[in-house]
């Protein structure tokens, strides 16, 4: 069989014309050719140097051996002839030059740069004698470059060696005998002759050493042996090299001394050979470094392995004194200078130890120490080893190994010794007397030490088997799915809960991990094509070449400078020059120029890949069913707050004290502290978690009795599968919540055993009470870097969220027995949409009384995770003391008393109240519960909070947040109980206090989940701040006093006040004008604070303000709604590759949602929010439509609303207030329905509603108005079924109408051009815009075109600047104020632009609070009065530059834009200043010319004359005199009786074209409409199938019509005969009157109405 020489590294230094020397490494095998040494480096050199210069010769006589000579050329360059000169031994050069093909000794020094008469002799190739100057040399070719040796004259040659010698691999001795021909070199020159083979240089290296230097403490000695032995005349000799090698560990150092000598006086009779030559020159090295007193590492180095490993004891070594006395110096070599590495003894001492003992050696079985166990012991000492057998704990029975002959008694000869590093191991020492020396008579006998060795090794985290989620949501895998449920094992009944859970979860996991593996993620950017990856590679290949020649380019430029800095002559424009930087310049040029292209490129190709992929996914969209769409639309739309911008950058958290942690592993360590401190965890282990959780559950007896009526039935808990999200993420049991989903009867059944033992024995399985934690940042962070920046998210199993829901009705049952009528959240059929409404009634209510209210707002900190779990069930859910418990909470003492006595003396659930299994089952839901962060291995057990993250986590918190209520303080004597009187009926009717069934109910508290609002009345407005005082320091009190902490802040824990009445002004003025919106709150048990007072506030998801305005609650939906449609605009909304109707559709389920979220509870809104949110969904509406350019764009809301099948804003919200009436018919609170009845524009926007209700079904069953048949009204609501049916027809009803009215638009707007608006008189004009040359009506239409197109600023927002007037020194607080404050103050405003002396500064402190009251300032007596409204700032300019001529006059004015009256009263105080007459004339001329009669050609439109009903005016143009045409009659509908016709239509055709008719004489005859309603396109209430053909009737009637008008138009006799009555026509038929009347006879339109 063939072997095959494996590869082995050689450097290779390659010349090339020109340039630096390149070195690279090639992997050529022993024995190799020539040739193959070519393909080996070629191969080597696939950069951009191998592809410009391909071409690659060896030279015939190489220079070392240690390295090859390579020379590359160019591919033009194939011809010429080269040779490389080696001056290595004359001044250290190596290059390759051209030559001519014949040459001689001038030549050559010519060529090397040297002078003419230099000492050098020169050798070509392997010549034994130089050149002499008569001698000529001859190259044959490129192929046979020559090597040129250049030396001092008289020197011996360094000569080089044969280039077929050096491939075939021969050995040293081989080389230099071929090489010199001469004997071998002994002694020292051995030494020279190796350190030669590894470093080019000897006479360099030598040169630059410095003999006998001492070394610093950063260097390392080595000391390099050698060996040499001449068979033939058998001479041996040896010698070492000592050498100084500093940090870089580059060999072999500098050059500090050397020793050298034979070996015969060592060797005795022994004849020498090599080895022992190594041994001694090995013995030699060891025996100089014990006499050095040197305290650096000292480094042993030789060329024979076989010698030098056994020296230093690791190989056999032949049985001679000479190896002996090697190998126990370089013991003590090693004992002197120990290393890192740890020692094993094993040693036949032959000495006594144990009466001195240490850490080394130990007091069992002791001898006296003798002199030998004394070094013995010194040595342990020094190498840090220790001997098992001298020790109690480790020694089993005696220890005698030795044999005494005379005495036959054994005593302890020989030893074992271990690192000390070993100390923790199980270790045991004993002796063997079945292992001994082997001798005849016992001798020795073994020693043996077991080690039970524990290896410790970073802990390999192999990924767990996951699950498929789409392979489980696959119809083909149902029937495998199926199986696998069926077959998992039976659990006894008598297995606890906690192996059952386990069982359970680890069969499903493993058997459909197994079936349905989820493979390995793809790329993040995995829609990215094979092509732009290999344009990525390029780019990447190509930026690293051009970094790499930058920095070339800098070395090159560093070096050349520090050249001419230690030469005299040079100059560094000469040095930093030649071919060489000029071909690097041209391939840094070339590289950039490529890295440009290639990026363009590659971003094109990226852009393609993204368009592909989202075409890809658009399609996607459009082909899912109606289940999967919004699946698709989630991949597609990815809401921007949830992509990742790039790269995740360095982590950077911020510690408690400041500073940032420095580490990942302080990182982890600080998140886990974070959350931990949340719900007062610590850490723990899995198995004494268990033990505790097992110590516990057995300790506590659940209830005797459990009622049937408590357990969920099989039928409940498959409900609670099949209502399982499928998309949430996976518990810490890795099951994907899918599988609940679409197997909720399977996997019911194998789940109800758990649920019966939970409940039956109050056991909540362990896995089942915590969950893997995330955190995710939250939005809008003011520090990015802190703890609470971020928000945590506990993602739990889903069979433990299964669990939990199937107990929450017990739960919401108890709440419901407790919790307040106000009470919205946790609560069935309760909606937070009534929370904001009952506030803002309540707002409207004290405004209406002119009463002074407030609402007080209080957020929690943390609320579901820093209650105190005790509250609840009393004591005894761990071990720890109350104090331990609420440590993180910063409670006072008055506080953490407070909380002892009620957890104490009240827990929230008593047995006492029939809610003893809600008492256990809370108990043990609340014990022993744990999580553990992600990417962490410290599991966290918690003892506080409600389970966040659990469906009963809400209801929990709400029954505790009850009883906090009731225990809360009044708020003192100046308040006035919330009560609203109301008439007892749940109807929404106006109050009439005059009844006598008037009564009250309380509307105080409004609390959803965690959010409290508290509306207070005080009996006066000056009262009004102290109850707000009062209630948030009595609310702080008892929250703190249950371990919740209150959030101050504009947008946490804040007020709300709406002073009305007597007082009210000086209230405001106190409050918000010098308190700055600021009240100090007092607290009973802790440290005041300040509470704000805002003016608008976030409540339940909708802006509040103090004056009930609704503009921002509109601009804040309507921003979220315009966010989620700009988000999936491109890609969804608008996009062509998806039908319209399933973006409609999207649009509804997306945007339309956003948009309308609680909008049911809106009051009336006023104009101008509702032309806001009206344009605000117009627009968006119509970019669905993509209407081209060129189209026509003419398209009304109508329209628009019957192409998309979207409602107008009208209809959208009446659908929305009648379902939420319904809500809060069958479920609202009581004080819902008073507060409506004081609120009259909850009134208004309930009967619009209704109003558009009954229009459309009022006629099919529907209820009447609802002011007058509120008990119709009130039986409907009740019943949601036939309600939602109703409102369905009711739409569809309404979009029939609009088919009727977009018909009649689109008609109108096709067969007449709208009436021209009229111009204004160019006599009439009062304004004027001069560089415009246009005409206006009056100073607003001016203004707004100089806003738009001059950027015109008014007066008013020109000289407002800060919050108080510079004239009369008044406080304005806000902007907006001081600019209405100076239109109205022409006084203050002419002052502040003529800039008189007694102008304020301008106050920079700040915007004040929106509902402070102006105050302060000093009148306006002391300025100017009020005079000719003129341009100051014009007039300066008049002033300053005195133009002469009437056009420079001219000029001057119209480059200010202002009113053309002030710039003709600002031209007339101007001239009654001039006194030059001709400049006075000239600028009478100038303001003759400021005239708009004169200058403007064009005018703006005048004021809209039309009807405010009417939104199209045609323009009625006459019709022709009838021509005479042709014989031929059309017909189109009924055949008329007596007539006869060239061709009769039928009614229900398609309208023909206009081109396509040649009659004479028209007939159209319209048939009597399905419905009787006036006009006919406005339908009324009735069945939707007669609408529809109504609809269809109509659209038919003005296509024909649009026809005949053509018809008419060209002077064809038309005839129509409408079968209804003319004021059935509407308009239709005043403008047809119209047209008869205008057109001449005889008429070609003629109409008639019949009954």
């Amino acid at each position: 069989m063939q072997v095959v020489e494996p590869a082995l590294p050689l450097a290779v230094c390659v010349l090339v014309l020109g340039y630096t020397p390149e070195f690279v490494e090639a992997l050529l095998p022993r024995g190799a050719s020539a040739r193959e040494a070519v393909l080996a480096v070629a191969e080597a050199r696939l950069d951009f140097r191998g592809r410009v210069f391909p071409y690659i010769v060896l030279p015939g006589w190489q220079p070392s051996m240690r390295w090859l000579l390579a020379i590359a050329f160019p591919s033009w360059a194939v011809h010429d002839c080269f040779v490389v000169f080696n001056l290595l031994a004359l001044d250290g050069r190596l290059f390759v030059e051209a030559t001519p093909l014949v040459f001689d000794r001038a030549c050559v020094l010519r060529l090397a740069r040297l002078p003419d008469l230099a000492e050098v002799d020169v050798y070509v190739d392997g010549a034994p004698e130089p050149l002499t100057p008569q001698d000529q040399v001859a190259i044959a070719g490129f192929e046979c470059a020559a090597v040129i040796a250049l030396v001092e004259e008289g020197a011996a040659t360094v000569g080089g060696l044969p280039l077929e010698i050096s491939c075939l691999g021969p050995t040293l001795l081989e080389q230099v005998v071929a090489a010199s021909g001469d004997l071998v070199f002994f002694d020292a020159r051995c030494l020279l002759e190796v350190l030669f083979e590894h470093f080019a240089d000897v006479r360099l290296w030598i040169k630059e050493g410095c003999i006998g230097r001492a070394p610093s403490p950063s260097e390392c000695l080595v000391l390099t042996a050698d060996g040499s032995f001449y068979p033939s005349t058998g001479q041996a000799g040896w010698a070492v090299i000592f050498s100084l090698v500093d940090t870089t560990g580059r060999l072999p150092g500098q050059l500090v001394g050397c020793c050298h000598g034979t070996i015969n006086d060592f060797l005795g009779p022994t004849p020498p050979d090599a080895y022992m030559a190594e041994v001694v020159a090995l013995w030699w090295a060891a025996a100089a470094a014990l006499q050095l007193a040197l305290a650096v590492p000292i480094t042993v180095r030789a060329d024979n392995q076989a010698a030098l490993w056994g020296c230093a004891g690791s190989y056999g070594m032949p049985d001679r004194p000479t190896c002996t006395a090697a190998q126990c110096f370089h013991l003590a070599l090693g004992i002197r200078c120990p290393d890192e590495r740890e020692w094993l003894l094993l040693l036949d001492g032959n000495c006594r130890v144990g009466s001195d003992t240490s850490e080394c050696i130990g007091d069992c079985h002791p001898d006296p120490q003798d002199e030998a166990g004394a070094a013995m012991h010194q040595l342990f000492l020094h190498l840090q080893v220790w001997a098992p057998s001298t020790f109690h704990d480790c020694m089993v029975g005696a220890g005698g190994t030795l044999m005494q002959k005379q005495s036959r008694c054994l005593q302890r000869s020989d030893y074992v010794a271990v690192p000390q590093s070993w100390r923790g191991w199980h270790i045991e020492a004993r002796t063997n007397a079945r292992i001994s020396a082997g001798h005849r008579v016992l001798d020795h006998l073994a020693l043996q030490v077991a080690c039970d060795v524990y290896v410790q090794s970073e802990p390999t985290r192999h990924k767990g088997r996951r699950i498929d989620p789409v392979a489980l949501a696959a119809p083909g895998n149902q029937g495998r799915i199926h199986d696998i449920l069926v077959a998992a094992p039976q659990v006894e009944w008598g297995a606890s809960v906690h192996d059952h859970a386990a069982l359970l979860a680890e069969y499903l996991h493993s058997a459909l991990a197994a079936a349905f593996p989820l493979q390995h993620r793809r790329l993040r950017k995995s829609f990215l094509s094979e092509e732009t990856g290999h344009r990525h590679a390029e780019l990447s290949r190509s930026r690293h070449a051009l970094r790499q020649r930058l920095e070339a380019l800098r070395f090159s430029r560093l070096r050349c400078a520090w050249v001419v800095w230690r030469s005299e002559h040079s100059t560094y424009d000469v040095v930093f020059g030649g071919r060489w930087l000029k071909q690097l310049r041209w391939v840094i040029a070339f590289l950039i120029e490529h890295i440009g292209q290639v990026g363009k490129d590659l971003r094109r190709l990226c852009r393609r890949d993204k368009r592909a992929h989202v075409d890809s996914l658009a399609d996607a969209v459009q082909g899912s069913t109606a289940g999967e769409v919004h699946v698709a639309v989630k991949r597609l739309l990815r809401p921007r707050k949830f992509r990742r911008p790039g790269m995740h950058p360095l982590p950077r958290l911020r510690k408690q004290d400041g500073q940032l942690c420095a580490s990942h592993q302080e990182i982890t360590e600080e998140w886990r502290r974070h959350f931990a401190e949340l719900e007062g965890g610590s850490p723990t282990t899995p198995d004494a978690l268990l033990a505790e959780c097992l110590t516990a559950q057995q300790g506590v007896q659940g209830p005797d009795e459990l009622d049937w009526t408590l357990v969920p039935d099989l039928w409940t808990l498959t409900q609670a599968f099949r209502s399982t999200n499928p998309h949430k993420a996976c518990g810490p049991d890795w099951l994907p919540p899918v599988l609940c989903k679409r197997f909720a009867c399977d996997m019911a059944t194998l789940f109800y055993p758990v649920l019966l033992k939970t409940l039956a024995h109050t056991v909540e399985p362990l896995g089942f009470k915590g969950g893997l934690l995330y955190r995710i940042p939250k939005p809008a962070a003011p520090d990015p870097a802190s703890c609470g920046s971020h928000r945590a998210i506990l993602v739990q199993s889903a069979l433990e969220k299964i669990l939990h829901k199937v107990i929450r009705p017990m739960t919401t049952r108890a709440l419901d027995r407790r919790a307040p009528p106000l009470m919205l959240g946790g609560r069935k059929g309760l909606s937070y949409a009534m929370g904001f409404f009952c506030t803002r009634a309540f707002l409207e209510f004290a405004r209406r009384r002119s009463a002074p209210a407030a609402i007080l707002f209080v957020d929690i900190s943390s609320a579901y995770y820093a209650v105190v779990r005790e509250l609840l069930v009393g004591g005894g859910l761990s071990n720890a003391s109350l104090h331990d418990l609420a440590a993180s909470l910063s409670l006072s003492e008055d506080d953490m008393q407070m909380l002892q006595s009620y957890v104490r003396a009240d827990p929230v659930l008593s047995a006492e109240e029939g809610g003893g299994v809600l008492r256990a089952l809370t108990q043990e839901l609340h014990r022993q519960t744990w999580f553990l962060m992600h990417d962490d291995d410290t599991l966290i057990q918690t003892k506080r909070g409600t389970r966040p993250g659990s469906s009963i986590a809400d209801v929990l918190y709400s029954i505790l947040f009850t009883k906090v209520l009731e225990r809360r303080a009044s708020f003192g004597e100046d308040s006035v109980a919330t009560a609203i009187p109301w008439n007892g009926q749940r109807c929404i009717r106006p109050f009439d206090g005059r009844r006598a069934s008037v009564v009250q109910v309380p509307a105080q508290d409004l609390i959803y989940a965690d959010d409290l609002a508290t509306c207070l009345l005080a009996r006066n407005s000056q009262a009004l701040p102290r109850v707000v005082q009062r209630a948030a320091g009595v609310s702080i009190d008892t929250l703190a006093g249950h371990g919740l902490r209150t959030n101050l802040g504009p947008k946490k824990t804040a007020a709300l006040l709406a002073p009305a009445g007597t007082g009210a002004r000086e209230t405001r003025q106190r409050v918000f004008s010098q308190g700055g919106g600021k009240l100090p709150v007092l607290c009973d048990n802790g440290p005041g604070a300040w509470l704000h007072a805002v003016s608008h506030d976030r409540h339940l998801g909708s802006v509040l303000a103090f004056d009930g305005s609704m503009s921002g609650e509109i601009r804040s939906k309507l921003q979220h709604a315009r966010q989620c449609f700009r988000e999936g605009k491109r890609d969804i909304f608008c996009s062509p590759r998806i039908a319209l109707e399933r973006r409609v559709l999207l649009f509804k389920t997306h945007v339309l949602t956003s948009l309308l979220a609680g909008a049911g509870a809106w009051p009336w809104l006023c104009a101008a929010g509702w032309n806001m949110l009206e344009a605000g969904l117009h627009n968006m509406t119509r970019q669905m439509l993509r209407i081209p350019r060129s189209a026509e764009q003419n398209w009304s809301r109508e329209r628009i609303a019957v192409k998309l099948g979207i409602l107008p804003l009208p209809g959208l919200l009446a659908i929305e207030r009648i379902r939420f009436l319904g809500q809060l018919l069958r479920s609202g609170p009581d004080a819902a329905f008073a507060l409506v009845q004081h609120a009259p524009s909850a009134q208004r926007a309930f009967h619009a509603a209704g109003e558009w209700f009954c229009e459309a079904v009022q006629g099919t069953g529907g209820p009447g108005p609802m002011d007058s048949c509120w008990e119709q009204w009130s039986a409907l609501l009740m019943q949601p079924g036939r309600l939602k049916g109703l409102l369905k027809r009711a739409e569809a009803w309404h979009f029939g109408k609009l088919r009727c009215m977009v018909a009649f638009q689109r008609f109108a707007r096709r067969c007449f051009e709208p009436l021209p608006r009229p111009l204004v008189a160019i006599d009439e004009t009062q304004h004027a815009c001069i560089p415009c040359r246009m005409g206006f009506f009056n100073f607003h239409s001016w203004s707004a075109h100089a806003a738009r197109v001059h950027k015109y600023v008014s007066r008013a927002r020109r000289f407002a600047l800060g919050t108080r007037c510079q004239a009369c020194g008044t406080f304005l607080h806000t902007l907006p104020r001081y600019r209405r404050h100076l239109q109205t103050s022409v006084r203050c405003c002419q002052a502040i632009e003529l800039r008189v002396s007694c102008l304020f500064p301008v106050f920079e402190g700040g915007s004040g609070h929106p509902q402070g009251v102006a105050h302060g300032g000093i009148g306006v007596e002391h300025l100017p009065p009020v005079g000719d409204t003129f341009s100051a700032e014009l007039l300066d300019r008049l002033r300053s530059e005195g133009p002469k001529t009437d056009e420079a006059i001219f000029q001057l004015v119209i480059s200010f834009i202002e009113p053309l009256p002030v710039l003709r009263a600002t031209l007339e105080i101007w001239i009654s200043e001039v006194t030059d007459v001709e400049v006075r004339s000239a600028a009478q001329d100038a303001l003759l010319c400021l005239r708009p009669d004169l200058w403007c050609d064009r005018v703006s439109n005048a004021p809209s004359l039309a009807p405010a009903d009417l939104e199209f005016v045609p323009l009625l143009s006459p019709f022709p005199a009838a021509r005479d045409g042709g014989s031929a009659s059309l017909l189109v509908g009924e055949l008329v009786a007596n007539d006869l016709f060239s061709q009769v239509l039928p009614w229900d055709s398609c309208v023909p074209s206009a081109d396509c008719l040649d009659f004479g004489f028209c007939l159209l005859s319209i048939p009597a409409p399905p419905l009787s309603c006036r006009p006919f396109w406005l339908p009324v209430s009735c069945p939707l199938r007669r609408l529809s053909s109504h609809a269809e009737w109509v659209g038919r009637l003005f296509g024909w019509l649009a026809l005949f008008l053509s018809l008419a138009r060209v002077g064809i006799r038309c005839d129509i005969r409408f079968s209804f009555r003319k004021d059935h026509g509407g308009v239709l038929a005043s403008w047809l009157e119209d047209l008869s009347r205008l057109s001449p006879e005889p008429a070609s339109f003629r109409f008639c109405f019949t009954a």
